[in-house]
């Protein structure tokens, strides 16, 4: 496992990712609907933990929590809460790709449960 602390460019391409394939998941299950879909964005960067929240289209507040990423180390938590992350890695940034969820931590809704 790589414990290098995750740069400001692997952030942002992951979540860039994270956001296209929660939008193409969406738009796969919904064809017909046009709605303001909502994205992946990124709400706060800590010293530890990245905040991913789920938004719709021109909010600045509000949202629910997706995901929270580990900056040291770049592993992907489930949100316990809107401020704390749960216990346990369920994957990492660093390996898989958006289109297999990052190795199956991550679903269209967040991050997975524990196996």
């Amino acid at each position: 496992m790589n414990n290098t602390p995750v740069t400001t460019e692997e952030l942002a391409a992951a979540v860039s990712a994270i956001s296209d394939a929660v939008l193409a998941s969406n738009k796969a299950s919904y064809p017909t609907c046009e709605l303001n879909w909502e994205t992946i964005t990124l709400r706060s960067v800590g010293p530890k933990y990245a905040k991913l929240a789920r938004t719709r289209p021109g909010e600045t507040k509000g949202g629910s929590v997706y995901c929270f990423i580990d900056v040291t180390n770049g592993d992907i938590l489930k949100a316990a809460g809107w401020a704390t992350p749960a216990k346990g890695a369920r994957g990492n940034i660093r390996v898989g790709t958006s289109a297999t969820w990052f190795n199956g931590a991550l679903t269209a809704y967040g991050a997975a449960y524990l196996r």
